[in-house]
């Protein structure tokens, strides 16, 4: 494949994948407005800067799309897959997914501190002592963020959740 082509095919990929981001960013949105306004700040809070991030860069990508159509380059519909990046893209839809299962069980603070944990030194071969310690900050700052400064309560997870009611029963 031509290198011009293959940049090409780069540029489609990466605009279909922002496109799928914002729909599953509207869906998201929709069920947010059904939530009562204190369950809902946390997600907007979230959701409305990555929109914006998302809708200038699919603004990019069809600018430069059109660029290259101009110089007369040939556009396909249908991007070609490359094994490599289908790889890449299902190992870290499994840690999408690993990250959502921890959050479910230890919640919020646990789940996304034992993660950046286990993802840093296992996928980015970082140091135990390195992945710790940011695992541990970026968790600090996130329960900093949203239960002190915004007083938005994080979920705490299931485990807690069942721990304390068969205590307290």
């Amino acid at each position: 494949m031509a290198p011009d082509r293959k940049k090409e095919v780069n540029l489609q990929a990466d605009l279909l994948f922002c496109l799928l981001l914002l729909l599953l960013l509207l869906v998201f949105f929709v069920t947010t407005i059904g939530y009562k306004p204190i369950a809902r700040r946390a997600p907007l809070i979230v959701m409305l800067p990555l929109a914006g991030m998302l809708i200038g860069q699919v603004v990019v990508l069809v600018k430069k799309l059109r660029q290259r159509q101009s110089e007369d380059v040939e556009v396909s519909l249908l991007p070609t897959i490359d094994a490599e990046k289908l790889k890449k893209a299902l190992f870290l839809s499994l840690w999408m997914i690993l990250l959502m299962l921890m959050i479910y069980l230890a919640g919020h603070a646990g789940g996304i501190a034992l993660f950046l944990v286990f993802f840093l030194r296992f996928t980015s071969h970082e140091r135990w002592g390195l992945s710790i310690f940011l695992g541990l900050g970026v968790t600090f700052a996130l329960y900093v963020l949203f239960e002190v400064i915004l007083k938005i309560p994080l979920f705490p997870g299931a485990i807690y959740t069942h721990t304390t009611a068969l205590i307290w029963s």
